[in-house]
């Protein structure tokens, strides 16, 4: 199976957002997918994280 790596971006938002939502359940935070997403999206928007996928 062939991978390929990606530097998140607008177009990712959703996705990356659903697997943080999963992290913080693990953690036993409460499922929020919404405040997850928006998040993901703020810190990659004002370049505070830099986030990598495997696509």
């Amino acid at each position: 199976m062939e991978f390929n790596i990606e530097k998140a971006n607008i177009h990712h938002f959703e996705q990356v957002g659903k697997l943080f939502d999963l992290y913080r359940q693990f953690y036993k935070y409460e499922s929020n997918l919404i405040e997850s997403t928006n998040y993901i999206k703020d810190r990659i928007n004002n370049n505070e994280s830099t986030i990598f996928i495997a696509i």
